[in-house]
């Protein structure tokens, strides 16, 4: 599987092998990756790689990583943000469900 090094090439593992300028590869891959999680997981890019996570709604929690250092391959990338995406979804019913517990008339 092929490394990825740089945010043109994360951009080509899942989008499309048109790429644009690395700033426009880095929004486009947000959005998609904001949208295409229930979370709304958000993603960062810089010179050591992918900073990913979560900012659960309706609580105070939110959901980080380590950066994922430039050199991971495509599974790398999804694995971590399915990782965020269970927590933020585990968090997000602690503190958002009523647990069962309904309320008295």
């Amino acid at each position: 599987m092929a490394r990825i090094n740089n945010v043109q090439d994360l951009y080509r593992s899942f989008i499309s092998d048109d790429v644009p300028n690395a700033k426009q590869c880095a929004a486009l891959i947000a959005k998609a990756v904001y949208k295409g999680t229930d979370c709304g997981a958000c993603v960062t890019f810089d010179r050591e790689g992918a900073h990913c996570g979560s900012i659960v709604e309706g609580s105070q929690a939110e959901v980080t990583r380590p950066v994922l250092v430039w050199g991971f391959d495509h599974k790398d990338f999804w694995d971590l943000l399915d990782s965020i995406e269970k927590e933020a979804c585990e968090l997000w019913h602690e503190a958002n469900d009523d647990n069962g517990m309904e309320e008295e008339d």
